[in-house]
């Protein structure tokens, strides 16, 4: 049900990225137990904005789901529950909520940034006459002077006539540093979900997550994913493996750190000659079958010896020397 498929309409994939969507953009991801005399068969993501939380007249919790026009009651004992990050380790923190204030002055950015384009990219210009206009003058004069502004009608010259002067206000877009504030919002926005902004496809700058994108999946993997895996895995044992102790989850993330041949070649010999790793757990790693017999066991070098007994000969060696030269001189019988 966790591995591969936690009901019959969605893969483990598709249903594990709603929960952990739902968690970063939500703070909490609640999905149905399915169950048959006791036993979990499966597990329904419940959408959050379909699903209302309420409290009954005994203050207990309640929920009630509506899909296909109609209202399901669901009982609390049956709702798995794993919330984001909590600040009073009940209820988990919308992201989007507290950041909306940056959400704010990024879209104010994009908003100046688009106004700016559609100016044409310049500095604003002010004219001045040496007499009043009248209103029909203004008019006449605002529509000429929209037919040579804007990106689009770039490099057309204006014309200044009856004494009309042109000059300058304002500072360009460079100077207001508009890319750079834009820039930033994408930054923030990494920021509140520890994403690297490479990951994003923002590589203006240098990362400070490492060099080389195996160092870059560990720091990743540990200052990212590592919490919120940890949190997935102790919700799993507590509510879903609570009637099977025997049993614990854990992902997998290997693959994630999973480098060149000769890397990984390096590596799993490593592991192997030290006992760390047998033969049988390198080949899972690599998603091989299992070869069994002595390649399920723990083996380790023995070619290395301490410096001050080099030239001395040990006691099991001696044994060996003297079977072997038992066996071929053995003595008459009596």
């Amino acid at each position: 049900i966790i591995h591969s498929a936690p009901n019959a309409d969605a893969t483990a994939s598709v249903f594990w990225e709603a929960v952990v969507a739902a968690m970063l953009l939500r703070g909490v991801a609640r999905t149905e137990i399915l169950e048959v005399s006791g036993r979990i068969v499966g597990l329904r993501f419940l959408h959050p904005d379909r699903l209302r939380v309420f409290r009954d007249a005994r203050g207990e919790l309640e929920y009630s789901l509506t899909e296909n026009g109609r209202i399901r009651s669901i009982p609390a004992s049956r709702i798995w529950t794993v919330p984001g990050f909590s600040l009073d380790g009940v209820n988990g923190v919308s992201v989007v909520h507290y950041g909306a204030n940056v959400f704010g002055s990024a879209m104010a950015a994009d908003g100046a940034a688009s106004a700016t384009f559609k100016n044409g990219l310049m500095p604003a210009v002010y004219f001045s006459m040496e007499h009043v206009l009248k209103p029909e003058q203004r008019i006449q004069f605002r529509e000429s002077l929209e037919s040579i502004t804007g990106a689009l009608n770039a490099g057309k010259t204006p014309l200044l006539e009856a004494g009309m002067k042109a000059g300058t206000i304002g500072i360009n877009p460079d100077d207001a540093q508009l890319l750079e504030s834009r820039a930033f919002s994408v930054e923030e926005i990494c920021r509140w979900f520890r994403v690297p902004p490479f990951m994003v496809g923002h590589s203006e700058k240098s990362t400070s997550w490492g060099t080389g994108i195996e160092q870059q999946m560990i720091g990743f993997l540990t200052f990212t994913l590592g919490p919120w895996l940890r949190r997935l895995e102790q919700a799993i044992n507590k509510d879903l493996l609570k009637q099977s102790p025997s049993f614990y989850a854990k992902f997998a993330v290997e693959g994630l750190l999973r480098a060149d041949s000769a890397g990984r070649a390096s590596f799993y010999s490593s592991m192997v000659n030290n006992g760390i790793l047998t033969r049988d757990e390198v080949r899972e790693l690599e998603d091989r079958e299992p070869m069994g017999g002595n390649a399920s066991v723990l083996t380790v070098q023995t070619a290395m010896a301490p410096l001050d007994s080099l030239g001395q000969v040990n006691d099991a060696a001696a044994a060996r020397a003297a079977l072997r030269s038992w066996l071929a001189d053995p003595e008459p019988a009596e």
